[in-house]
């Protein structure tokens, strides 16, 4: 029974500018429908350095976040995280990036520590969300980027991944949700306990670093310190439960979590190191998702037992059912919309814009009718999803027209087996850009 909803928040969605826009340094974003269904004022968020965004004014106060009844999602977002000025208006594929995991800066500073406000396109800059109190400019990138700052090639000090926002929120009404597993506790006879965390992490392999400074009197791990890159974990960390030496636990001196920026700092002497051993941690990390109530029942005799089993059978009954649901409506699936970028847009009237798999076979057919996005070459105009996506890189022809319709030209339309849709040759500048094919996706 689902009475709450999680989604990550990431560059993928529908991001637009808030109706705000920009007050009290901050500026506010909206997806418009994203929350249908949902208990007004419910949401709680969680940004890219794990904190807690919740409901508020998102007009004026940074990091606060609203539901409205029509479904609509705000978020506040500071100044000082995206690097947009009160006086610049950022595209739509750049708040984008920012929900990527990138920031916005103005290039003419050598700093790097100057907002975006210029009104003639010059000078934009972006540099990973992950590194922007430590940022190494030489690896900053100036087209705006369009794919998380781990998969872009740009190199930066700060070498953990950048956390997507995510969201949860109260659900207007409950509704029974299948699950695809479920699972059942044994307990003993007498007293047992029952633990339920989040966000642990259990013997992650570490490689401590020796101080480079000071004649190196110490070996650190998860130092976010400058020049102490390598020492990190994979994530920050809230409390670290154990230090691990050849899978003995080790004794090592902790600092608290705000000593650095990624959390609890752990040291240990050169004299008590062991260079030839291997390291390992378990810990908590930093930044959390909000936890849920676990709830449980037992049988007092062997009626209640027999009751019980009952009631499980009929719950398997009412799941077969709903898996058998679920595979009629996968055997006639509808049509899907991508979320198109590059400033490209659907025609909303007369025209199928989508793609779907034949019922029964593993063919996607697809249809196209767009205008006004960029044009040049390799123009990425969105990504097929997994399973939709060509087991190699497909070419289609298509047409394309001028705004005023009077040239007709055939286009190249190119799907690459990473499911990118990408612009071909002889698209005219804001005209329209027709095409339809089929392909053979990837088992």
């Amino acid at each position: 029974l689902s009475k709450w909803k999680k989604i990550i928040l990431d560059g993928d969605k529908k991001w637009v500018l808030g109706d705000a826009q920009a007050t009290n340094g901050s500026r506010q974003v909206k997806i418009l429908g994203l929350t249908t269904g949902a208990l007004v004022a419910s949401g709680i968020s969680v940004k890219f350095d794990g904190k807690l965004i919740l409901q508020g004014s998102t007009g004026s106060i940074p990091d606060t976040n609203a539901i409205t009844a029509t479904g609509d999602l705000y978020i506040s977002i500071s100044i000082a995280d995206s690097g947009w000025s009160d006086t610049y208006t950022p595209t739509a594929d750049e708040i984008k990036a920012y929900f990527l995991g990138w920031k916005m800066y103005d290039s003419s500073d050598s700093s790097g520590n100057t907002s975006y406000n210029r009104t003639d396109g010059t000078n934009k800059a972006w540099t990973p969300l992950a590194s922007y109190n430590n940022i190494n400019y030489s690896g900053a990138t100036t087209t705006v980027p369009l794919v998380k700052p781990e998969t872009s090639g740009i190199v930066y000090r700060q070498s953990r991944e950048v956390n997507s926002y995510q969201l949860v929120y109260r659900l207007n009404k409950p509704y029974v949700e299948p699950i695809l597993t479920e699972g059942q506790i044994l307990l003993q006879e007498g007293n047992n306990q029952i633990e339920v965390g989040t966000g642990i992490v259990l013997r992650e392999s570490v490689k401590p670093l020796k101080d480079p400074f000071n004649g190196g009197t110490n070996w650190n791990i998860n130092n976010g310190s400058s020049s102490y890159e390598s020492s990190l974990t994979k994530n920050k960390i809230s409390k670290i439960i154990g230090i691990y030496k050849n899978s003995q636990l080790d004794n090592w001196v902790i600092y608290p979590k705000t000593v650095t920026s990624a959390g609890v700092l752990a040291q240990q002497p050169d004299a008590n190191f062991d260079i030839t051993a291997s390291y390992a941690i378990s810990y908590i990390t930093l930044n959390q998702t909000p936890i849920v109530n676990l709830s449980g029942e037992y049988g007092l005799n062997e009626k209640t037992v027999l009751q019980e089993l009952i009631i499980g059978f009929q719950q398997s009954n009412t799941r077969l059912s709903v898996v058998e649901n679920k595979k009629a409506d996968k055997d006639s699936s509808s049509w899907i919309q991508p979320t198109f970028q590059s400033n490209w847009s659907p025609f909303t009237t007369g025209y199928t814009n989508g793609y779907k798999k034949i019922a029964g076979t593993n063919m996607v057919v697809f249809h196209f009718c767009l205008y006004g996005g960029l044009t040049s070459i390799s123009t990425i105009l969105f990504r097929f999803p997994e399973n939709y996506r060509p087991k190699q890189n497909v070419i289609f022809t298509g047409f394309s027209r001028s705004g005023d319709s009077s040239v007709l030209a055939t286009t190249a339309f190119e799907i690459r087996s990473t499911g990118y849709a990408l612009v071909g040759t002889g698209v005219p500048q804001n005209g329209a850009y027709m095409v339809s094919g089929m392909f053979e996706a990837e088992q």
